[in-house]
């Protein structure tokens, strides 16, 4: 007989949505449906409709030891709801809730910590279908915890008993401070799935034995693109486990790009209708993948990446930080645009520009370097990446500081947008920007 488990990432219950526009309130929004704690009660309701047989926590449950006593309340209701329909909780802590999620685990006797003070725990559970699983589980026992935890635990494998694995830990991250452990140590073990907790990209999950990330419960900022939820685990015997995500939460963010190549003109209400166009066609875009989902949002947060090259980019750059972005309603789903970003670059002639002597020439030539990897190129990036870290709180650079670019090309591409904006201003500042610099 298979069984039916509800598996849930990060949660962090006391975590603030933010980034919403200050009047979705107008369009009959409640800001309080869209926060980790509503997303935790729609899925305690699902798995309650749905006579799941389990519910497994990844870890990161709570956001931090400050947010315990408000997390208490909605994690008491959803244990106390799940375990009234005879489902049982179990859960491990992660590097955020490493000290408030045992406290709470004493205060809600019903909840089922495991592997406490960083020991791993394996327990065998009669479900109430019939069916027996084991599951093993290890808990951070603080903020930091460098060394990795598989090689602490022991396990035989049990060709009649299926085995979960629930683990918080950063995967494949060599000298990672949050229990590192690689792909091939969770392959080695004996289990049949391993739910992993701390990334909030979801991972694929594909095949009989899934290894990897449950992620975000619900997408916190706009950094958190795409569908998040639950998973159900259909665990039909050993070696044979089916997951599908349960895309619950009912704010989704969207990562798009918008195409500004050919948006040119020299009325600015025109490019305000051209750009206004744009970010329409791009939520719409945003909708035709919502419409897709078995389980639509009730928000859809976009964030916009403007690509492409125009001879009117620096009156589309200014005309873009002033603009009052639109917001629309399809079907079920409300949408705004949180932000855009400019990636962009004028339509020059960079060779013709760098064929003179004065700073936009110099700058023409460095951006050519970049853009063609020649020269310079190796060095101006090697440059770029140990500055990050030299970033002020107060730079308008300062998030490359929290969250450095990982690949040349990211560094490249930062380079050249930075480029290309200095590059206009000069020009600008010359008068010569829709004349020298025209292709």
């Amino acid at each position: 007989m298979k069984s039916r488990i509800l598996c849930i990432g990060d949660i962090h219950l006391g975590n603030r949505t933010t980034r919403l526009p200050s009047n979705i309130g107008e369009y009959g929004i409640d800001p309080s449906e869209l926060t980790p704690a509503a997303t935790w009660r729609a899925a305690v309701s699902w798995a309650v409709a749905h006579d799941i047989e389990a519910v497994l926590l990844s870890g990161d449950v709570i956001e931090n030891d400050r947010d315990r006593f408000e997390a208490y309340g909605h994690l008491k209701w959803g244990v106390e709801e799940l375990l009234a329909s005879r489902i049982p909780v179990f859960a491990v802590a992660g590097n955020h809730d490493w000290m408030a999620l045992p406290r709470l685990s004493d205060q809600i006797p019903a909840f089922r910590l495991l592997g406490r003070d960083g020991k791993w725990e394996v327990v065998e559970i009669d479900l109430k279908n019939g069916t027996r699983i084991r599951i093993a589980g290890w808990s951070f026992r603080d903020r930091y915890y460098r060394k990795n935890p598989i090689r602490e635990l022991s396990l035989t494998r049990d060709s009649d008993l299926p085995t979960l694995g629930l683990l918080h830990c950063d995967l494949d991250a060599s000298g990672s401070p949050y229990a590192p452990v690689s792909s091939r140590d969770l392959e080695e073990v004996p289990v049949d799935a391993w739910f992993l907790g701390h990334i909030h990209r979801p991972s694929p999950l594909s095949g009989p034995r899934p290894i990897g990330y449950l992620g975000s419960l619900s997408g916190l900022n706009p950094g958190e693109p795409g569908p998040h939820g639950a998973w159900l685990a259909t665990v039909n015997g050993p070696g044979d486990v089916q997951i599908e995500l349960l895309p619950l939460s009912r704010l989704r963010w969207e990562a798009l790009e918008v195409a500004i190549d050919g948006v040119e003109g020299s009325d600015p209400e025109d490019l305000k209708d051209a750009l206004f166009s744009l970010m329409r066609r791009a939520i719409g875009r945003a909708h035709e993948d919502v419409v897709a989902s078995p389980i639509r949002p009730r928000v859809g947060g976009c964030r916009l990446r403007l690509t492409g090259r125009t001879a009117s980019h620096h009156r589309i750059r200014t005309l873009a930080r002033s603009l009052v972005f639109p917001q629309e309603t399809l079907g079920d789903t409300h949408y705004f645009i949180e932000k855009v970003i400019d990636e962009g670059a004028p339509a020059l002639d960079l060779a013709g520009l760098a064929e003179g002597s004065d700073p936009p020439a110099a700058l023409a030539r460095l951006l050519d370097e970049i853009i063609e990897r020649k020269g310079r190129a190796g060095e101006l990036i090697a440059a770029a990446r140990g500055s990050f870290g030299r970033t002020t709180a107060n730079s308008r650079w300062s998030r490359l500081r929290r969250n450095p670019p990982a690949t040349d090309d990211e560094i490249r591409r930062i380079l050249v947008t930075a480029g290309f904006e200095a590059l206009e201003e000069l020009l600008a500042q010359q008068g010569e920007g829709e004349v020298r610099g025209r292709q």
